[in-house]
């Protein structure tokens, strides 16, 4: 997401609480020519100022995070957005089969009730929230990861 972004010429920002992470994605834009601000930072503490922010990405981040820090991030992401702003969140939906076979070792993992993202992003001040469903067969077909696609505009 950060490369398409850059690529596009926005100003990007991306932040990871894991170095190893930020290092690959610092590889990643020395290697496509491209610049983006790279931070070691959780989603809970954007470094954006107030309404700075036309789109803030969520790309499967948040679920890694505990239940009640799920409005805390999504506060912070409507803290950056400017008026008209989008927050695109991409989660794990509750339906994924099977998700110890997918994801060994994740205990912070939280596969969301559609309903429930929903409500924390509108709990966070999102007034309007569309989202969508996506099904991924993976390992061959014998499991589903099922996405909640979810925009919140500010």
């Amino acid at each position: 997401n950060l490369l398409v972004l850059a690529a596009e010429g926005f100003r990007a920002v991306g932040g990871d609480m894991a170095e190893a992470a930020l290092k690959r994605a610092r590889e990643s834009l020395d290697r496509w020519n491209l610049d983006a601000k790279l931070e070691q930072r959780g989603l809970l503490h954007l470094p954006l100022t107030d309404g700075s922010a036309d789109a803030v990405v969520d790309s499967m981040a948040s679920q890694h995070l505990s239940v009640p820090d799920h409005l805390g991030a999504y506060r912070e992401a409507f803290r950056v957005l400017g008026k008209g702003g989008a927050f695109l969140c991409v989660h794990l939906a509750e339906a994924t089969s099977d998700y110890r076979v997918l994801f060994p070792g994740s205990p912070w993992a939280w596969l969301a009730p559609t309903e429930k993202l929903v409500a924390i992003l509108r709990q966070a001040g999102f007034a309007s929230v569309e989202w969508d469903s996506v099904v991924r067969t993976c390992k061959g077909g014998k499991h589903r990861a099922v996405y909640v696609v979810a925009e919140a505009v500010k």
